[in-house]
């Protein structure tokens, strides 16, 4: 009985469509897995947990209370649940997920086949939404006859939201996949992740592989780096791209898409000092669009204002909660013993979005983060203190 529950979390967790929405609110039933597990509840319970782990953990859910959001205080916990529960099923042996991902990816050939080989929308993520939840469906991004591909015709998602998020989802996968040499199947499964990387290639595929060579064999290099610089450098020098590819182009003629993703990072340097220091609040952007006119130009500013900076990757964390929240979240990385390598990576592979949701590749990300840690502090105990 408890592996079943650990296949439907992972199920739910590597396919978002199968989960609905409410308004403009995504309720991803992954999230609920955990809490009606009675195996897990029953480990919590009695397994001792580490001082810095709750001690970290307490801070970060004490430190979003002043938002005043339920939505983002659930977003916050479930963030400390889901990697709890993660790192429960691979105590276990019940770590499902690299055979979930090979299921969408099998999903994402099928779309790719239809479309290419028979001009047939099959297994489409919004279709397959709207017959489980009809009005209630999940939205999703452009259907894959929308969306361009970079490295072929379209791109194709599987049972996620978007080709991003699912190449999102797999990146993390692949990352976790490089790490665990004694997954049965581990290069043929290793294949499924790369074809699906093919199928879904995206903006955040390129990012990131354009990094994670470089990284990798710098590796030993980039752990010397202070975590505060890896956080800091990545945010500065998106900021700084952006501002200079806005200012030769101009905010109108940016795509779309690549605006959400960066408009963020143009919006913080604009931001009066008391929001820059405390934030304008979560999903509370679009107010402050008379002092910063930039913020009418982010995809869906009429529409769900509420996301207008949502996919910005930290700057998202910046706008909404300011640089004082920001400087406690670095905090906690060395409370975490987390190192500047696995850091660098999360940080790009979730360049698309806010560090902080709960979209099953940026917890797939933090439990990386953790997991990493975790293996570290085993191995050499002594060579882990906060640096």
């Amino acid at each position: 009985m408890a592996r079943l529950y650990s296949h439907l979390f992972y199920l739910l967790f590597a396919s978002p469509v199968l989960s609905p929405a409410v308004g403009d609110t995504s309720v991803y039933l992954y999230l609920l897995v955990p809490l009606v597990d009675p195996h897990f509840l029953r480990e919590l319970g009695s397994r001792p947990i580490e001082r810095r782990h709750a001690l970290a953990a307490l801070l970060f859910v004490a430190a979003s209370v002043p938002y005043g959001s339920v939505l983002f205080l659930f977003k916050v916990v479930s963030v400390v649940v889901c990697a709890a529960y993660m790192a429960y099923t691979a105590r276990q042996g019940f770590f499902y997920l690299y055979g979930y991902v090979a299921l969408n990816v099998g999903v994402a050939l099928v779309q790719a086949v239809g479309v290419l080989g028979f001009g047939a929308e099959l297994l489409f993520p919004a279709a397959i939404g709207e017959f489980l939840y009809g009005a209630y469906a999940l939205p999703t991004g452009p259907p894959p006859t929308g969306a361009e591909g970079l490295l072929m015709a379209f791109r194709f998602s599987g049972l996620s939201r978007e080709p991003g998020f699912f190449a999102a989802l797999l990146i993390g996968s692949f990352v976790l996949l490089v790490d665990d040499r004694s997954v049965p199947r581990r290069r043929t499964l290793l294949a499924a992740h790369a074809l699906g990387l093919v199928l879904s290639f995206s903006k955040v595929s390129v990012s990131f592989f354009l990094v994670f060579p470089f990284a990798w064999l710098l590796r030993r290099a980039v752990d010397r780096v202070p975590k505060w610089a890896v956080v800091g450098g990545v945010l500065g020098g998106m900021m700084v791209v952006t501002q200079a590819m806005y200012g030769v182009h101009g905010a109108d003629f940016i795509n779309q898409s690549f605006l959400h993703r960066t408009i963020g990072y143009a919006v913080v340097p604009e931001l009066p000092a008391r929001d820059l220091w405390l934030g304008v609040g979560f999903r509370n952007a679009a107010s402050r669009a008379a002092e910063v006119p930039l913020l009418r130009q982010g995809l869906w500013f009429e529409d769900r204002p509420g996301v207008v900076v949502a996919g910005s990757g930290l700057s998202s964390v910046v706008i909404d909660h300011g640089l004082l929240y920001f400087a406690l979240l670095v905090f906690l990385l060395y409370l975490l013993r987390v190192r500047s390598y696995p850091l660098l990576l999360f940080l790009v592979m979730t360049i698309n979005e806010n560090p902080l949701t709960s979209q099953s590749f940026v917890l797939l990300g933090i439990y990386y983060l953790l997991r990493d840690s975790e293996r570290r502090s085993r191995e050499a105990p002594s060579a882990t203190a906060p640096g």
